[in-house]
């Protein structure tokens, strides 16, 4: 009964990988990359509009379309765009992943070269980086899916440090526009935000470029938070609150103390 189960999944999984109905094939994606984490995979690419795009994930080094189907864990996900998020993975297995493309339905072209992975339980590994900048790092945010399509971590620091990253290794600097100490950096409205000394609140679309936002306090902000609807607080020095619902425009609130307030 296995043999016969196996079979039939080898048929399948050959029958849809290389047939279609009057599409044809497309080229892979050139860019494919996969940052491993907790149980799970974060698979990122650049798509063309005009293509349906396969992930295929399987246990092993060198999972391609051809041999997925015979690893012991294999994924397939169908007509998908980026960034995908690849769950149920066992910590400290290795897996490798392809993507491949089609037309309108038509038969799967050839798979991306193959990208090993190994999640891990996260906080587990740590690998000493060089120092993005002299001044001290103060905050970090961090969103699995910018506008853009990709998962993007920003850190904040003294003198208006900002900087950014999808892979963890690779960090960007970004233009802040101030001189002013950044404490912390939340992702909302499709906006990053950052709020730091003096009032200071900047937004970004991509932890690039910044844009100075009306504060209305001249106190230090020190930590934001923010809800699944859109609202976000920030919270500082002498019992400083502040409310927005678009990330942009900002208002005071009553927060009842003129305590320092560092966390919310």
């Amino acid at each position: 009964m296995k043999q016969i189960l196996a079979a039939a999944m080898l048929a399948v999984i050959a029958s849809i990988a290389g047939c279609g109905g009057g599409g044809s094939s497309a080229p892979p994606p050139p860019d494919v990359k996969v940052v491993a984490g907790d149980s799970s995979a974060t698979v990122t690419w650049t798509g063309d509009p005009s293509v349906q795009y396969w992930v295929w994930v399987g246990q092993g080094s060198n999972i391609g379309t051809q041999n997925c189907s015979s690893a012991p864990y294999c994924k397939i996900y169908t007509n998908v765009t980026s960034p995908i998020i690849v769950t149920g993975l066992t910590n400290g297995t290795t897996y490798s992943v392809t993507v491949n493309g089609r037309h309108n339905g038509g038969p799967g072209g050839s798979g991306s070269p193959s990208i090993a992975f190994v999640p891990r339980l996260a906080g587990s590994t740590w690998t000493v980086g060089n120092p993005l900048s002299l001044d001290n790092l103060l905050g970090l945010g961090y969103t699995s899916a910018t506008t853009a399509g990709v998962s993007e971590l920003v850190a904040v620091g003294a003198n208006g440090a900002t900087f950014s990253t999808e892979d963890v290794t690779t960090w960007t600097p970004g233009t802040s526009g101030t001189t002013a100490n950044l404490h912390a950096v939340q992702y909302r409205n499709s906006l990053f935000v950052a709020v730091g000394d003096s009032g200071t609140i900047l937004t970004s679309p991509d932890a690039i470029t910044w844009t100075p936002r009306t504060s209305p306090t001249t106190n230090a902000l020190t930590a934001l938070a923010g809800s699944g609807s859109g609202q976000v607080i920030a919270v500082g020095l002498k019992g400083t609150m502040l409310v927005s619902t678009n990330s942009t425009d900002w208002s005071t609130v009553d927060s009842g103390t003129t305590n320092d307030l560092y966390g919310i």
